[in-house]
């Protein structure tokens, strides 16, 4: 997962800031090693094999957070700065990328996890409720109780700075009768 939104991260160092630690009383030797992602931190223990199924011995990787994640997936990145992404799920999470790093209460700062740089979150933590809210306020869908039910999709939005170009690659809304 991800260490930065925890607000004990020097995001510029990447490395985890002794003076949020020790303003706060903890000992920096009680916080977990930090690997970029992509990073072989260890192998399965015969303990963890045993309760997860997994073979013993495996590679354990270093990933990243779900935004950092949607957000690489979608092709937010060095390359591709002036894209964004929307990732709908629990919570509705809209992020771009920067160079710089950069924070304001209006968004949350994370490290890019294929990148140098950084990702711009904001969230709206309602998600998929206020999807699903939405779509029934202004789409004939049955009451929930009635059996029907909203299937959600993904979007994928695209919004290039330098010629004005708006591209939607999928939305999708499909009501689904139980009946």
């Amino acid at each position: 997962a991800s260490a930065d939104p925890m607000g004990a991260l020097d995001m510029r160092k990447k490395q985890w800031s002794g003076e949020i630690l020790e303003a706060v009383g903890v000992d920096p030797g009680k916080m977990l090693n930090l690997a970029a992602p992509g990073t072989r931190t260890g192998e399965l223990t015969r303990s963890a094999a045993a309760a997860t199924g997994f073979p013993a011995g495996i590679p354990v990787i270093a990933g990243g957070g779900d935004g950092q994640c949607a957000g690489t997936g979608a092709g937010v990145s060095a390359d591709h700065p002036e894209r964004a992404y929307v990732n709908l799920g629990t919570a509705l999470v809209s992020g771009s990328y920067g160079r710089q790093y950069a924070h304001n209460r209006a968004f949350r700062t994370e490290v890019a996890i294929a990148d140098e740089g950084y990702i711009f979150e904001t969230c709206m933590r309602s998600g998929t409720f206020l999807v699903d809210w939405d779509a029934r306020a202004q789409l004939p869908i049955p009451p929930k109780n009635s059996g029907g039910h909203l299937l959600q999709g993904t979007a994928q939005v695209t919004y290039d700075n330098t010629d004005n170009n708006r591209n939607v690659d999928v939305i999708f809304i499909n009501v689904v009768d139980d009946d």
